[in-house]
């Protein structure tokens, strides 16, 4: 089966020590079965590292929140020791994420990793899509930009009043939430009026928000309603604006505004949950 990826996506290869968000920080690792079966015979070297209880199998956290093979160099000390066939598969997998479809399968990075937003937002232009092994796609890849194309367009005629991040601050905080300076960003837009800003209409930033948008098309489009992907496109160029107090951005901020969504929003099925069901409640009002 044809996998379609988008177009940046084989540039990916993990920062590794360089990466200031780890993703072995902070996160609840689980251990497939096939992996635990693995871990189990490594005997003493997992003892109080992983709890490989059958069923229920996962990394234990040290104190400070890190993974138990997470090294001061921000390597993997499995890796190290043993290679990367040693890592559980959501390890192996991260931050790639995976929709099946009758005819092939969908491919893409989550921004919850501070690379593939560098990847994403370093590219211009509509991002467009390809075959992961080689295959001519244009069936597959054309499915993809028309439905892309059409979510947007659905995005788009969703009223700000329907999907306004910053008078819905209130609710956002009492969602879970991973970082406390995702949850500062929430205090600071609540209850204030944010402007338009000129540099929002340059064709630089007109480019990354159109990338970022067919992100949200692409990853959620067929689960999420138009109205939730309206507002976490909102959502994060208000946290932008909120980060840099209305003046214009580096890139970079854009990457870190975009990650910390990712992280607190996108990666919790149950926050957009609730997200999508208070916006119901609100249109049916």
């Amino acid at each position: 089966m044809i996998t379609i990826v988008p177009d940046y996506y084989s540039d990916f290869v993990c920062k590794a020590g360089d990466c200031r968000h780890t993703c072995c920080r902070d996160w609840e690792i689980c251990i497939d079965a096939e992996t635990a079966e693995k871990y189990r015979s490594f005997g003493k070297e997992m003892e109080g590292k992983a709890d490989l209880t059958p069923g229920a199998e996962k990394m234990i956290p040290l104190s400070s929140g890190e993974c138990p093979f997470l090294l001061a160099s921000g390597l993997c000390e499995l890796i190290l020791t043993k290679g990367e066939d040693a890592l559980c598969q959501i390890c192996r997998d991260h931050p790639r994420f995976r929709k099946f479809h009758d005819d092939h399968v969908e491919m893409g990075l989550g921004l919850c990793c501070e690379r593939a937003g560098e990847l994403l937002f370093s590219g211009t232009g509509h991002i467009t899509y390809r075959s992961l092994s080689g295959e001519d796609p244009w069936d597959e890849a054309k499915k993809v930009t028309y439905r892309v194309k059409e979510i947007l367009r659905k995005m788009d005629s969703i009223p700000v009043g329907e999907a306004d991040p910053k008078s819905l601050c209130g609710f956002l905080l009492t969602l879970e939430h991973l970082d406390d300076a995702w949850t500062g960003l929430l205090k600071k837009m609540d209850g204030k009026e944010t402007s338009a800003c000129a540099w929002e209409e340059t064709e630089v930033w007109k480019d990354r928000f159109l990338r970022l948008k067919e992100y949200l098309a692409f990853r959620h489009g067929e689960k999420r309603s138009p109205a939730f992907l309206a507002f976490c496109f909102r959502l994060c160029k208000e946290v932008l604006k909120t980060m840099t107090g209305g003046k214009e951005p580096q890139k970079e901020d854009l990457e870190e505004a975009a990650r910390m969504f990712s992280s607190e929003i996108e990666y919790s099925e149950e926050n957009m949950e609730r997200i999508e069901e208070k916006l119901g409640s609100g249109k049916r009002k």
